[in-house]
């Protein structure tokens, strides 16, 4: 049960990191030892009680299947492995259940069956699969931290094409130069502040620059944002800092005449910075304002000379 259960939990996270790995052991032991208590009070109030305790255990332990139809069937991990390596990974463990249930019965009811021995021989071939399924589901997670997914591929290329002629050729490099392990730090430490890139919708490209384009786009088809994409060659310390820097000075910005940053997005190899998508730059403003004063002393000096 924890083998299932920790792969799962560690898909869940928001990083593959050391706190992460942590996190993710602590809570698939308090997941996967539910039954220990009831175990344990069965043996020191009813310990003759043989067969309801088999029973009762027979009921309890596929509980744990709730958590695996949801994370692998209803509501996968967005953005991490591929949802379909994530239900045919549930349906493994499924049928493990399964086979578990037929076993148990036979092993406790009917242990002269010819078919004792065959469950028990397919729930050990089975098991012996797991370590290559489990592989199998970290392969296509892998995928996605490389950036080598589809939704990742996309921007990629959106961003690489925003550069300038001079640029493609720095911008082509940048898979080589990227530090997974760079990337994790600034995810752990605005965690609070992640939105994850399936939730993003890019439409339109506002401007470019040296490394860094800005897109117009929407937040879970609803909210408009604008999308500061940067594409840097090297994730070294100082520009895990530099981002760290701007993300937590953007999130302690709130003011009505301030732009409001609403989160940030580590999609490898990019980072990206979102705010509220405005509907006119500071330019556009004092041009308005200015034309509307000219406006106004032409209308004065009008009526003055009449």
């Amino acid at each position: 049960m924890f083998v299932f259960a920790f792969v799962l939990v560690f898909l869940c996270q928001k990083s593959v990191s050391l706190p992460a790995l942590r996190c993710s052991v602590i809570k698939t032991l308090l997941l996967s030892s539910y039954t220990l208590p009831m175990v344990g009070l069965f043996d020191i109030y009813a310990p003759q009680r043989v067969i309801l305790l088999f029973f009762i255990k027979l009921a309890t332990r596929p509980l744990l299947l709730i958590f695996v139809v949801y994370v692998c069937m209803i509501r996968p991990p967005a953005g991490r492995a591929d949802t379909c390596v994530l239900r045919k990974h549930g349906w493994f463990i499924i049928t493990y259940h399964v086979i578990l249930v037929v076993y148990s019965v036979f092993q406790q009811f009917k242990p002269d069956s010819i078919w004792y021995p065959v469950s028990a021989y397919v729930i050990l071939v089975w098991s012996a699969i797991c370590p290559l399924q489990i592989l199998r589901l970290l392969q296509a997670d892998t995928e996605y931290w490389r950036g080598m997914g589809k939704r990742v591929c996309s921007l990629q290329n959106v961003a690489y094409h925003s550069q300038p002629r001079s640029r493609l050729q720095t911008a082509s490099a940048v898979n080589e130069g990227i530090s997974s392990h760079g990337i994790h730090i600034l995810i752990e430490t605005h965690r609070d502040l992640l939105i994850d890139f399936a939730h993003l919708e890019l439409k339109r490209k506002i401007r470019s620059g040296n490394h860094v384009a800005t897109f117009g786009g929407r937040l879970r088809s609803k909210k408009a944002v604008a999308v500061k994409v940067y594409t840097p060659q090297h994730f070294t310390e100082e520009v895990v800092g530099e981002f760290s820097h701007e993300a937590a000075l953007c999130a302690s910005l709130r003011h009505p005449n301030v732009v409001e940053f609403v989160g940030l997005c580590v999609c490898p190899p990019t980072v990206c910075l979102i705010f509220e998508l405005c509907q006119c730059t500071l330019e556009d403003v004092l041009a308005k304002r200015g034309n509307s004063r000219e406006r106004g002393q032409t209308t004065w000096f009008n009526h003055k000379n009449e």
